[in-house]
């Protein structure tokens, strides 16, 4: 009997620590899992930040082109289209209009600096690199001053000089037949967007 109760004994205890164990085991268990999702949510947070700046910012505005129609623009007219929110004015020049506008030696512009947006920043601004090089006859031009803001006024076909063929109404600014800047406050000559034609009768904007 003695044996018997010793033997019963040694067993109830060995399953309680094995039970013991099992716990133990569970609990180890249990915060192993909690500190690698605590450690997981700590590195998703971190690289938060670094994520959100690969995404596209909201404040950047969608690229945008704009096709004019310009087979019944003759030499000399012009139409104003609106690109980004600002008057794009696309112009065929008169073979006198080309001619005058090579002739003018850079040394003597305010700005010698081409301001295309399609060449490189330190591009002159001759007569081919503030046109369309394949097409020359075509000049595209964004239709503000850049000293005062305001939208220019195009000079009647008649009444136009080499030198004058864009006018500013608010500070009298004037720019020559390729939007050169020649006399008035402003500095810098009138912005040249990227543009392409299509075909004969359509060019994009953009």
């Amino acid at each position: 009997m003695i044996e018997l109760a010793v033997r019963l004994r040694r067993g109830m205890t060995t399953a309680m620590t094995e039970n013991s164990g099992s716990r133990r085991s569970w609990r180890n268990s249990s915060w192993l899992v909690a500190s690698l999702a605590f450690v997981g949510v700590g590195l998703l947070l971190a690289a938060r930040p670094f994520i959100a700046q690969m995404a596209p910012n909201p404040a950047t505005p969608k690229p945008e082109t704009v096709d004019v129609e310009i087979g019944n623009i003759g030499p000399g007219q012009h139409v104003t289209v609106a690109w980004r929110g600002l008057p794009v004015i696309v112009m065929r020049r008169t073979s006198a209009e080309m001619t005058a506008s090579r002739e003018v030696p850079i040394d003597v512009l305010v700005d010698r600096f081409a301001r295309n947006e399609g060449l490189p920043a330190d591009s002159t601004a001759t007569d081919i690199n503030r046109v369309q090089s394949a097409n020359p006859q075509w000049l595209v031009l964004i239709g503000v001053n850049p000293h005062s803001g305001c939208r220019l006024r195009v000079v009647g076909a008649d009444d136009r000089f080499n030198d004058e063929t864009f006018l500013c109404p608010c500070d009298g600014s004037r720019f020559d037949a390729l939007g050169r800047v020649r006399s008035g406050p402003a500095r810098t000559n009138l912005r040249v967007p990227a543009s392409r034609l299509v075909n004969p009768n359509r060019l994009r904007i953009g």
